[in-house]
């Protein structure tokens, strides 16, 4: 059985392995789409996958802690 994706609890585990750069994601937000320190080049990675309204998401570095409500 799959795992159910819940955004609030599993979005760290998502965006961990990309600290310091800018993330984005699915418009489900299920799916790393692209990442970069360039916020433009995340950007572009998703909309060259098909999607036009990706989320955005600034990593914060591996030094700061984050709390996603």
């Amino acid at each position: 059985m799959k795992k159910k994706f819940i955004p609030e609890k599993d979005m760290a585990d998502v965006i961990l392995p990309f600290a310091g750069q800018w993330v984005t994601l699915s418009s489900d937000k299920t799916k790393v789409l692209g990442h970069s320190k360039k916020m433009e080049t995340a950007l572009n990675q998703a909309y060259k996958k098909g999607e036009s309204t990706p989320h955005l998401i600034k990593s914060p570095d591996s030094s700061t802690s984050v709390f996603i409500f």
